[in-house]
């Protein structure tokens, strides 16, 4: 009885390797890719192996959140207290945006420097629409904190939260509506979905029109 299995399955294995043998495969079996060529639904695949652009957008929210201290202290020392109170919320934006810029389009090069991204229209305006979004970001919590020294305790805490709850290194389903409230979400989401372009636009708008009415609140309470 043994030996008719084991003829038995050697007869298969023959079969399988003449099998195999005979089979030609043109194609490879491994296929080594970038990440800009993954397209997933929720692009986890992505955040995995490449966290290079959730690391730089949060960086860049830092360097928004710097310039926002640097226009405080200047409204500290009363620099525009001859500026209108309705073009202040306006001249805070474009203030803190020059140091925004700067620091989207030093990302974006080290994007195109790590051979991982290329410059394509599409991530060139996402760099260009989150450069606003972090500035409006950055205002909306200058007009919050008010002081210097409320503002520069927040932001350790909020690049913490951004680091983890955003989709830097992975995509916390359970976390993705207060991932919505951080301007890298929409940075990351944007260059897999257009559709997150949009809604950058919108926080954009929503927090700029927060600020202006802030300072408006503020002014009249003065």
């Amino acid at each position: 009885m043994m030996n008719t299995v084991e003829r038995f399955l050697s007869n298969q294995y023959k079969d399988q390797a003449k099998y195999f043998e005979n089979t030609k495969i043109d194609d490879e079996l491994f296929v080594f890719d970038n990440p800009v060529s993954q397209r997933t639904e929720d692009g986890s695949a992505s955040y995995l192996t490449a966290p290079l652009r959730g690391l730089l957008a949060v960086l860049c929210v830092l360097g928004a959140m710097a310039g926002a201290l640097f226009h405080l202290q200047d409204e500290e020392r009363r620099l525009f207290s001859n500026i209108p109170l309705r073009y202040r919320t306006i001249l805070s934006f474009l203030c803190v945006w020059v140091s925004a810029l700067n620091i989207a389009v030093v990302a974006l090069l080290s994007l195109w420097a790590s051979g991982l991204y290329a410059l394509t229209f599409r991530e060139i305006l996402n760099t260009l629409l989150f450069s606003l979004c972090t500035t409006a970001f950055a205002v909306l919590l200058q007009e919050i904190c008010c002081k210097i020294g409320v503002y520069a305790t927040m932001i350790p805490a909020l690049i913490t939260a951004m680091s983890f709850l955003c989709p830097v290194f992975f995509n916390l389903r359970s976390a993705r509506a207060v991932s919505l409230l951080f301007p890298p979400t929409y940075y990351i989401h944007g260059s897999y979905h257009g559709k997150y372009l949009l809604y950058m636009c919108a926080y954009t708008l929503s927090c700029l029109l927060l600020a202006y009415f802030l300072r408006l609140l503020k002014g009249r309470k003065a």
